[in-house]
């Protein structure tokens, strides 16, 4: 299997499309190298959605990947 793998150093995040199981894969990550936790990626935010989706040319959402405004988060998390 050819993995397409993306690192993005401003979250330590690496994302990995499983193309099998129709998922991101999410890792944590210490300057792209050492991978931490794996897990399977349930939403993000809007500066990830595009940096994810413009990388790998895919609609996150038909991976399951919820986009979440951070603002409304913020709200939420306050009540």
């Amino acid at each position: 299997m050819d993995k397409k793998i993306l690192y993005i150093k401003k979250y330590q995040l690496v994302v990995v499309v499983d193309e099998n199981n129709n998922l991101l894969l999410s890792y944590d990550s210490i300057d792209g190298l050492e991978l931490t936790s794996e897990g399977i990626l349930k939403e993000v935010n809007d500066e990830l959605n595009l940096k994810i989706s413009q990388y790998f040319k895919i609609d996150i959402e038909d991976y399951g990947v919820a986009v979440v405004c951070e603002n409304m988060k913020l709200m939420e998390d306050k009540k």
